[in-house]
């Protein structure tokens, strides 16, 4: 409500409220992420996509479904290294049958 003037300087100046009010499930470790990108002070916001797009990468790769992680193996082989990537791969895999 107000002005045009006022609801941007509210928009401005005043921290939205947080996402948890309409999704109360979103894992805290996700929140921090998007609580980030919301900051209102510059210094306090990622200062790149860069840096957005590593920590959201990071985050699914912990997080992520086994699907996207199999999907996406190259992102999480260049955030953590080849060996924590391949340590995906098998860990989805069936144990072999021995003879």
């Amino acid at each position: 409500d107000g002005t045009l003037v006022q609801r941007l300087l509210a928009h401005q100046t005043r921290q939205p409220p947080s996402i948890k009010v309409d999704r109360p499930d979103i894992p805290d470790s996700l929140l921090v992420i998007v609580e980030k990108m919301m900051a209102k002070k510059r210094e306090d916001r990622y200062q790149t996509a860069r840096e957005l797009a590593d920590d959201l990468t990071r985050w699914l790769g912990q997080n992520g479904s086994d699907d996207w992680k199999q999907k996406n193996i190259h992102l999480i082989s260049m955030l953590y290294g080849t060996e924590h990537a391949r340590g995906l791969i098998n860990a989805d895999q069936p144990a072999e049958k021995k003879p």
